[in-house]
């Protein structure tokens, strides 16, 4: 299906990098520095004052990279950031053991490039999410209706109560599944079907990671035919992924932490471990009763949007004076109530403004999780929401509680007000009720309801030629943008195979085994570049007629069009109470 794989390497230049350093925070790094981890410097045309280049010794080629974007931090960089970027250097949750992945002894350095492989392969992962003429003019008919795609949602349950749904050709078709077992084997959660119905398998899956635990080991992964399947244990839980989709074993796992956290917002890591050691044969079921809701959308968010995938923030946007009014409206009323952590104006997942309390920072995984618990209710639309909710990157052994309340019909944005606090209900209510006064009165909302109506902007708005789609991630900043998908995409079967992409391309430069700094790969269906610096990450996709040296100068122009939009598309900002 695919034409001539072709990957691109990319020299890394030996140069001193311009930082800025914040105390207790990850540094800046100029985009001059993030772009010289992929470009070579003409050193006689520097001292003369000509351009800068980008060179691919593989292919020959210059471009020149514009003096605007490499003399400023990357676009969406900040001195200081509002969310935690970087995982602690003991906390190694996200990445598998080197032990387990370790390089051949040609393999043992930082890789600038690598092959992507043979077309067929990468068909296969694709798992024959194909991009054929008819989906193209559904596409174009249909416009950019319909949700992220995935396996059917509708009719999941074939069989009854007492029937055995592991047979049924329909629950094994499912493109992905997500156990949650205890300890002990006995079901919690799944994706598909109900838990009375997985008994025996869970029996096994239980049996299966105790059989490797007694041998001093833990299971990891396995795979079987086109299937990949991941565990992990995090006492006393057990949290299996089985996927034919594109994720490796490392995304899955990061999945299956989103899922593992997502159960401590409703009850806690040390309730767990006390049940647990007090009572083996717990039916933790009970605990997460009325949960499913919110692990539903979240196994469907995770294949769907990019924020999950890049493990990033993206914000609505915004003209950064409407952002600023925001943030002044909530300082002014919320400046004086005691014990509030955080306050956060949001729109379904994009944030609109975050005001926290001084030294104290919100993870992203805690900002999906506040997200998903939100869009997940229906209630909260219509009525004030006072629910405790635990965020497990903030304080896993304990819960805040979160006032939730949409502004007013007119303007759709939720603010969310977390505050360690129980009894402060009244006095959060009345602080929402002089913010929406005041942002009617200034016009901020309207604003913001005119931005939320607009949604996101198109790709075509960037005036990068021939580009479908990109996802951009600033990493001192932990925010990200991405266009809304173009009409290619724009079927529920196209942005499947979008966001196949993304996760090969993803997962491919960030392989533990053998990471890549750039990733070059051309089919006849859609070109792919991703792009890794120590500023940011940038992924792409072209037309497939789109030469290598054109996608250099298109990304390019691309990092300055997203400089240029920085304080719309990104909070550049700090705020504290």
């Amino acid at each position: 299906m695919f034409g001539e794989d072709r990957s691109v390497t990319v020299a890394a230049a030996a140069q001193a990098q311009e930082t800025v350093e914040t105390p207790g925070k990850p540094s800046a790094t100029t985009a001059g520095a993030s772009l010289s981890s992929a470009v070579t410097e003409d050193q006689g045309a520097m001292a003369a004052g000509s351009e800068r280049y980008m060179t691919c010794p593989d292919w020959g080629d210059r471009v020149p990279i514009a003096e605007d974007v490499s003399r400023s931090l990357e676009p969406g960089a900040y001195l200081d950031s509002m969310l935690v970027t970087s995982e602690p250097e003991t906390d190694d949750e996200y990445r598998l053991p080197v032990g387990q992945c370790r390089p051949g002894p040609a393999d043992g350095r930082l890789l600038d490039s690598g092959r992507s492989g043979d077309s067929e392969a990468v068909e296969e992962r694709l798992n024959g999410v194909h991009l054929d003429a008819a989906s193209v003019k559904s596409a174009a008919t249909s416009g950019s209706s319909g949700s992220g795609g995935g396996a059917a949602a509708g009719g999941e349950d074939a069989t009854d109560g007492d029937g055995d749904i592991t047979a049924t050709l329909e629950w094994k078709d499912q493109q992905k599944h997500i156990f949650v077992l205890s300890e002990s084997g006995k079901p919690v959660y799944s994706r598909h079907g109900s838990e009375e119905q997985l008994v025996t398998l869970s029996g096994v899956m239980q049996a299966l990671v105790s059989f490797v635990q007694d041998s001093g080991d833990s299971l990891r992964a396995l795979r079987t035919g086109d299937r990949t399947i991941a565990f992990l244990s995090r006492p006393p839980l057990i949290l299996v992924a089985v996927s034919r989709g594109p994720e490796n074993v490392h995304q899955l796992n990061v999945q299956l932490f989103h899922v593992y956290y997502q159960i401590l917002s409703v009850v806690t890591k040390s309730q767990l471990t006390r049940i647990s050691e007090q009572r083996r044969n717990f039916d933790f079921r009970k605990l997460v009763s009325g949960a499913e809701r919110f692990l539903d959308q979240l196994v469907a968010a995770v294949d769907a949007r990019p924020d999950y995938l890049l493990q990033a923030v993206q914000c609505l946007r915004l003209e950064q004076a409407a952002r600023d009014a925001v943030v002044s409206a909530v300082q002014s009323v919320c400046s004086k109530i005691k014990d509030l952590v955080f306050a956060l104006l949001i729109s379904g997942d994009r944030l609109i403004s975050l005001v926290r309390i001084r030294s104290h920072y919100l993870h992203p995984t805690d900002y999906h999780i506040v997200c998903n618990i939100v869009t997940s209710t229906e209630s909260f639309k219509t009525v004030e929401g006072w629910i405790p909710i635990c965020l497990p990157k903030f304080d896993s052994s304990g819960f805040m509680y979160a006032y939730v309340s949409y502004l007013s019909e007119e303007c759709p944005a939720c603010l969310v007000l977390l505050t360690a606090d129980r009894e402060s209900f009244h006095a959060l209510a009345q602080a929402k009720s002089k913010i929406t006064e005041r942002l009617h009165q200034n016009g901020t909302a309207q604003q913001i309801a005119a931005a939320i109506e607009n949604g996101d902007y198109p790709v075509q708005e960037t005036g990068v030629l021939n580009m479908r789609h990109f996802m951009y991630k600033c990493k001192s900043t932990a925010q990200s943008t991405c266009p809304s998908p173009s009409m290619v995409y724009g079927s529920p079967e196209g942005r499947r195979r979008l966001y196949a992409l993304y996760h090969i391309v993803h997962g491919r430069v960030h392989s533990p085994a053998r990471p890549l700094k750039t990733y070059y790969f051309a089919g006849s269906h859609e070109l792919v570049v991703g792009w890794v610096s120590p500023g940011f990450e940038l992924y792409t996709v072209f037309d497939p007629h789109v030469s290598q040296q054109t996608s250099i100068t298109e990304m390019n122009r691309l990092l300055r069009w997203i400089k240029d939009h920085e304080r719309r598309v990104f909070i550049l900002s700090s705020p504290v109470f």
